[in-house]
């Protein structure tokens, strides 16, 4: 009944109320990455495996989203999966559970740092990462930037007449 009252709602033959239609996305979608954290002694690194949620389940689909990634001043990696299925049955969450969706791979972050960092009082702001979910549900990332920011010019005031 819904499908054939929206289809009287795009066709130009029939007038009927317009209603509004939102479709949501079925699964969590997280982005997986590791990074250098110092010791207690800073002397000794280790790796962190970070976990973040960029879409949630039932998050209105199409939806854009940014990542900022503020600790990475090299090239990196980061893969997409599913996120927590526990709400499916069993037999589903073994199908997804530890499935990637894709592996994305960011090169040139370090030549970005070494052409900008040099400049004066000029600040990072890290890779920013810009991922979308379209109409039917699929994950994209559309770009990845990396941000430095310039402090404002100071105001030179002229004199003029009084």
């Amino acid at each position: 009944m819904g499908a054939a009252y929206q289809a009287a709602v795009l066709s130009k033959a029939f007038k009927v109320k317009k209603f509004a239609v939102k479709d949501a996305s079925l699964f969590p979608v997280d982005v997986h990455f590791d990074r250098l954290v110092e010791g207690e002694d800073d002397a000794e690194l280790t790796v962190k495996h970070q976990v973040k949620t960029i879409f949630s389940r039932n998050n209105a689909v199409p939806m854009k989203k940014v990542l900022s990634f503020k600790w990475f001043k090299t090239d990196f990696n980061f893969s997409i999966a599913y996120g927590d299925t526990t709400f499916l049955p069993e037999e589903a969450q073994a199908q997804l559970d530890g499935k990637e969706i894709a592996v994305v791979a960011l090169k040139g972050v370090d030549k970005a740092y070494d052409d900008n960092a040099a400049l004066p009082n000029v600040t990072s702001k890290g890779v920013k990462a810009h991922f979308y979910l379209d109409d039917s549900g699929l994950f994209h990332v559309t770009r990845a930037e990396v941000q430095f920011e310039l402090p404002p010019e100071p105001e030179v005031r002229k004199e003029g007449r009084q």
